[in-house]
Formats: C-alpha cells, sequence, structure tokens
C-alpha cells in the first residue's frame, strides 16, 4: 500500500494529566503512572475535536466531559468552510447548502492535507487519492486551494475557521467569553508539521495555548480511566478522510502505546467516491445526461452517496434518488461491499500492520474501541 504508512512506538506510556480545567492531556511518564486531576479554574480551557468530516467542542462540568451544542442543537459541526464573493465565510452546516450552487467556492475534508507539501499532495493526487478539492495550488511550498472568491488558501486557514465557529458555539452555550485554551485531538501518525500546522490553526482562531493529544490515546483513556486491570485495547478510529490504528495497553492509571499504524488517505470520503461513481453509472444508463465535470453535478452526487450511506448502515437496501434524475435506484449492502471490497482491504491491511508490529496476532486482540463513522459492516469483518 503506497499510501499507508505506520510507525512503532514501543512502550510509550502516557500519565492522564489535566490542563487548566480538567481537560484532559497528554504528557510522556513512567509506566503505569497514576492519574491525577488538578482543581478546575474556571471558564479556561475546552477538549476539540478536530475532525475531517465533523468536529465537536467539550468541557468539564461537575468533573465530567460535556459536549456543547453548536448548531441549532447539534452536538457537531460539519468541517465545511465557503468563502462567498462579499467576503463573508460561512462554516458548518450553512457551509454544505452553499456547495449545493456553489461547490467550487467550499472547502471540505482538508485536514486529510494538513501539514502536506505541494510535492506529497501531488503525489497522492496521482496514486489516485481522493482530494478534498480539485484546485489545488503551490503556497510557498506547501499544498492550498485556488478558490474563485478568495485568495490560495491553506488547510490551517481551513481549521482555523472551524476552531473559531465551535468557540464562538462554546461561549454561547455557556455565557461566557470565548475560551482561549484548548486540548485538540490529532492522529497518531500525524507528523512534525501536520502538528504544527494543528496549532497553528488554533492560534488563528485566537487560541493562547494549545496542546494536542493522539485521538487513540485520547479514545483509550475514555474507555480504560477507571479500570483497574490492565487490558490489550485495539482503537480503530476511520474516520472521513484518514485511518488510526493503534494497540494500546490501558488500565492502572495509564495508557501505553504498543504500536501504531494510519492511512492518510483512507476514510469515509473514499467510500462516498465509490458510490457517487456508481450512482453517475446508474443515472447514465437510465439515459440521464450528466456533466462528469460539472462541480455541481459531482457535489450533488457525493451528497446523495453519503445520505444513502447512512441509510445502509441500518437497512439491508434502500433506493437512492439522483437529483435531476427522475428514475431511483436499489442499492443493497451485498452491492455496496463488493464496490468497496478494496476499501476495506486497505483498512485491514493498516490493521494488521499495527498488530503485527506490536507482536500480536489480530484475533489475539481481547477487546476493541472503535469511534468510526457510521458504515455499513461496522459491525463485521473487514476484508
Amino acid at each position: 500500500m503506497a499510501l499507508a504508512h505506520a510507525s512503532v512506538v514501543t512502550r510509550r506510556a502516557y500519565r492522564v494529566s489535566t490542563f487548566e480545567t480538567g481537560v484532559w492531556s497528554r504528557k510522556p511518564s513512567r509506566p503505569h503512572a497514576s492519574i491525577t486531576r488538578c482543581p478546575a479554574a474556571h471558564g479556561s480551557a475546552v477538549g476539540i475535536d478536530l475532525g475531517t468530516t465533523n468536529s465537536a467542542i467539550a468541557i468539564i462540568v461537575d468533573g465530567a466531559p460535556q459536549v456543547l451544542p453548536v448548531e441549532g442543537g447539534e452536538l457537531t459541526l460539519p468541517s465545511v468552510v465557503a468563502y462567498k464573493p462579499d467576503g463573508r465565510i460561512l462554516v458548518g452546516r450553512a457551509a454544505q447548502r452553499y456547495a449545493l450552487s456553489h461547490p467550487s467556492s467550499v472547502l471540505s475534508s482538508t485536514k486529510r492535507l494538513m501539514g502536506k507539501t505541494w510535492e506529497a499532495a501531488n503525489s497522492e493526487a496521482g496514486a489516485g487519492a481522493t482530494l478534498p478539492h480539485p484546485a489545488l495550488t503551490d503556497v510557498d511550498g506547501w499544498a492550498g486551494f485556488r478558490l474563485p472568491s478568495a485568495p490560495p488558501t491553506m488547510p490551517p486557514a481551513v481549521a482555523s475557521e472551524v476552531l473559531r465557529a465551535l468557540l464562538a458555539a462554546a461561549a454561547r452555550a455557556t455565557g461566557g467569553a470565548p475560551r482561549t485554551r484548548a486540548v485538540i485531538s490529532v492522529p497518531a501518525y500525524f507528523d512534525e508539521a501536520a502538528r504544527a500546522a494543528t496549532v497553528a490553526a488554533g492560534r488563528g482562531a485566537g487560541l493562547e495555548s494549545v496542546r494536542l493529544v493522539h485521538e487513540p490515546v485520547a479514545a483509550g483513556l475514555a474507555y480504560g480511566l477507571d479500570l483497574g486491570l490492565q487490558q490489550t485495547v485495539l482503537v480503530v478510529d476511520l474516520g472521513g478522510g484518514t485511518l488510526d490504528v493503534s494497540l494500546l495497553e490501558v488500565g492502572g492509571g495509564a495508557v501505553e502505546v504498543l504500536a501504531t499504524a494510519g492511512d492518510p488517505a483512507l476514510g469515509g470520503d473514499d467510500w462516498d467516491a465509490e458510490l457517487a461513481a456508481w450512482l453517475a453509472a446508474q443515472a447514465r444508463r437510465a439515459g440521464a445526461r450528466l456533466d462528469a465535470g460539472d462541480a455541481g453535478v459531482q457535489a450533488r452526487l457525493r451528497r446523495a452517496a453519503r445520505a444513502a450511506k447512512v441509510r445502509l448502515s441500518s437497512c439491508p437496501a434502500v433506493d437512492v434518488a439522483v437529483p435531476g434524475v427522475e428514475a431511483r435506484f436499489r442499492l443493497t449492502t451485498q452491492a455496496f461491499d463488493s464496490m468497496t471490497r478494496h476499501l476495506y482491504r486497505r483498512a485491514r491491511e493498516t490493521l494488521d500492520k499495527a498488530c503485527w508490529q506490536a507482536g500480536f496476532d489480530l484475533e489475539e486482540v481481547r477487546s476493541a474501541a472503535q469511534h468510526a463513522q457510521r458504515k455499513p459492516r461496522r459491525g463485521g469483518r473487514a476484508g
């Protein structure tokens, strides 16, 4: 797998500590150190899940994390940003709606290119990766995007807009001033450039202090915080744009990373792309004339594909309507599995790689913590 990569982390442990208000952060420490919690400093910090597809923000209330509403009572904010000709910027669902009529002015899934050089982004595009926007450009050697209504825009700037919207929503929900300190989760495979870009995004959103925690470590902490027994846990994070797999030992007040592996170019967007291509083929067979180069057509196909994928997670078959086409197309889980089998195979290879590096056979891992987005076969075997 040319696009997948893995790194082994040998017996690295993390002590659970706190950052200002009891939001969890990570600090390297001796193995099996104890869990501590500092007294909360009122109104200082937040925890942020800055996702490829959706993002969320939380605070500590009475010693427990509480996810805050961000849009109309929803607990997640789509990581989508639109740039209008009048200079206004839309974030979240408003940006998604704007994308239906102005797709070339909207950016989504830009986390895939966080901290990527122009050369690396071009290499991934040449290898067939699904990229967040067709108009890539070189911004001082870094990957960026050409937009009709804005100067060349880089992924950290897009992330700053998402973070700014989350912080504003948190201020509204808590009735206070915007928070200026945050812990942001990042994939375990993020290199120093990607981590630095994430911190820069936080600074651009007005955060004075930004700390990062690996997403699988955060999942391990949530899973094993109160466990007295040592357990080996497999954490599989199949998100909108990336796959992150880690083997952890949790319990006894510590989280120990045994191995990590990841594919930065595999996620829900790829399942959506396969399904959108299938829908386009079905529509053409039904006599529809679809312009493959029309960004609006592609945006509508992806939207229909994503909705069908979610529905298919709980139904064996669904009827899918394509905007502008009178016919409806029957999609079954079997057909979906068949058209995306190569994606499951890539995911399984990454999973096996992490287990192999830690000296485990996949079947020997005793328990799994998974926070993947909804997909068919989510509870089944990949491969």
